[in-house]
């Protein structure tokens, strides 16, 4: 019986030997490159002519032990909250799922080097932490200083509105004024009109 790694290196072997297998004519632009299988009864490739593209047989898979194993040789298991890492195993490698926001990420990656779990889709989270910790630092700190422009422009519109507020009473008082007016001025029409 092979060793998990003789197998690895065989699947690389493999995997280096087999040819991409594209569909028939993807040169033209008409025809996909997404492999389909060869229908036809001249079809050179169904028929396995020499020099025409290899068909899509097996042989170039993979053997069952490893398949599904990351080239390490762990089995990938996706990560969306600190309770999926208590199901992991020594023979598991977590892959933190990309939908997680950053606060989340950074809490499942403490937690991951604390239980020295290894990660297969971060190289070095230790890096990546400080990183994302300098990025919400220089975010609170334009938070800050827009919270302070807006509390500038609040106190000169305060004082503007101060300086303008005998202006806006006069507008008022004229309002008002004219709008009595007109009402004088309908009363006298009705009483005339009757």
């Amino acid at each position: 019986m092979k060793s998990i790694q003789q197998l690895l290196d065989l699947r690389k072997q493999i995997k280096a030997k087999k040819p991409n297998f594209i569909r028939e004519d993807a040169e033209r632009k008409c025809v996909p490159a997404k492999w389909k299988r060869p229908v036809g009864i001249h079809n050179k490739v169904r028929h396995g002519f020499q020099g025409h593209i290899s068909k899509v047989k097996p042989g170039f898979g993979s053997p069952k032990q490893v398949k599904g194993l990351d080239r390490t040789g762990l089995r990938p298991i996706l990560i969306n909250n600190v309770d999926d890492l208590l199901k992991l195993t020594k023979s598991d490698g977590a892959i933190i799922a990309s939908s997680l926001g950053i606060k989340k990420k950074t809490e499942i990656l403490k937690k991951c080097i604390e239980k020295k779990i290894i990660i297969l889709n971060i190289k070095k989270p230790e890096e990546y932490i400080k990183s994302i910790e300098n990025k919400l630092q220089e975010n609170k700190k334009q938070k800050q200083e827009l919270k302070k422009k807006r509390e500038q422009k609040a106190k000169t519109i305060e004082k503007k509105d101060e300086k303008g507020e005998n202006k806006l009473s006069d507008k008022l008082d004229q309002e008002t004024k004219k709008e009595e007016d007109k009402k004088q001025l309908d009363k006298i029409l009705t009483t005339k009109e009757n």
